[in-house]
């Protein structure tokens, strides 16, 4: 009974260990998917910043539809850049995927 507990707690040591080599291998991707993350982030904050100060100076119903006239067509722009950024994302993991499988 013990030499199978022993047996147990070894392969899960083990498990533990390469998972946390393969974490090494990746961390640039990592960190670069990191900032285009945070870096996503700040955009979408500073539009919704702008967004806000403009309602909170808004005196009437005509400067609210202002504020929300300006925001959505910031948002539209904002993910149609995205947009194109993820179809270029897609096409070159397609390249990649075509190529490993010749």
């Amino acid at each position: 009974m013990n030499k199978i507990i022993f047996s147990f707690l070894i392969v899960f040591l083990f498990q533990g260990v390469a998972t946390a080599d393969e974490g090494d291998r990746g961390s640039e991707k990592f960190t670069a998917m990191k900032s285009k993350v945070l870096e996503h982030i700040g955009k979408k904050r500073a539009a919704l910043d702008t967004f806000e100060s403009c309602v909170k100076s808004a005196g009437a119903k005509e400067d609210m539809k202002v504020c929300r006239k300006e925001h959505k067509e910031k948002m539209e722009k904002f993910r149609e850049a995205n947009k194109e950024q993820r179809e270029k994302f897609r096409s070159k993991r397609k390249e990649k995927r075509d190529k490993s499988k010749e």
